[in-house]
């Protein structure tokens, strides 16, 4: 653990913080939670809570550090309504929580969450590599507006495969499914010939707008960097 952070006095400064509302949605209830396991585990905070404890307090004050910028909106363009639009559909047939699970052509791991309710950014569109916070990756969020805002791990790889899921989200899930043999929307194992083929089966087709029907004779399957080519 870095020598600056002294745990003297860390729990009543993350608790100045919750109080003055300088931490929101899910970084407030882990702090709200790290000051309450301070008091009530025996024993006190674990070492991997006083990590947590020293990052929250680092995310306050010093966000520059903790969370570099990212590429502004412009610099992708607002062109991601599309991955916005995906979502809504889902939302409004039924999806409660919509999620697509995807990768990379090097292996980044991504994950498109709708924000809930509880979050700063309620209804956007939050891309990181699925891993548990605040431990994760986070590249982005893609607001209602269909901007993207670029986060802290962004870099020029994810970037180029969001613009190129933006433009064909059924040929990116094709890849994955084919590649992974799992849905990129429900993540279950794909079994039907023509599931395989599109890389999602009829009932997330169905769900979240997208084209499901017959595979033509003779049609090759994708090749990733075939998308990336264009």
């Amino acid at each position: 653990m870095p020598q600056e952070f002294r745990r003297d006095g860390a729990i009543a400064t993350l608790t100045a913080y919750i109080g003055a509302g300088r931490l929101t949605g899910k970084s407030q209830e882990i702090a709200q939670d790290l000051v309450t396991a301070s008091t009530t585990r025996r024993g006190g905070l674990s070492d991997a809570q006083w990590g947590l404890v020293e990052r929250l307090i680092k995310q306050v004050e010093a966000p520059a550090a903790q969370s570099p910028a990212g590429p502004e909106p412009e610099d992708l363009g607002s062109r991601f309504g599309g991955v916005f639009e995906l979502f809504e559909q889902a939302v409004q047939n039924g999806i409660k929580h919509p999620k697509i699970r995807l990768a990379t052509g090097d292996g980044q791991a991504l994950m498109f969450v709708r924000a809930g309710s509880g979050s700063r950014y309620s209804g956007q569109i939050m891309i990181t590599d699925g891993g548990r916070y605040p431990n994760n990756r986070y590249f982005g969020r893609i607001d209602d507006a269909g901007r993207f805002v670029g986060g802290r791990d962004l870099t020029p790889s994810v970037a180029s495969y969001l613009r190129a899921f933006n433009a064909n989200p059924a040929d990116l899930a094709r890849v994955y499914g084919q590649k992974t043999g799992q849905c990129a929307f429900c993540g279950l194992e794909l079994k039907d010939g023509r599931s395989i083929h599109h890389g999602y089966g009829p009932i997330c087709a169905d769900r979240w707008g997208l084209p499901y029907g017959d595979v033509p004779d003779g049609e090759e399957v994708f090749d990733q960097a075939d998308l990336f080519a264009q």
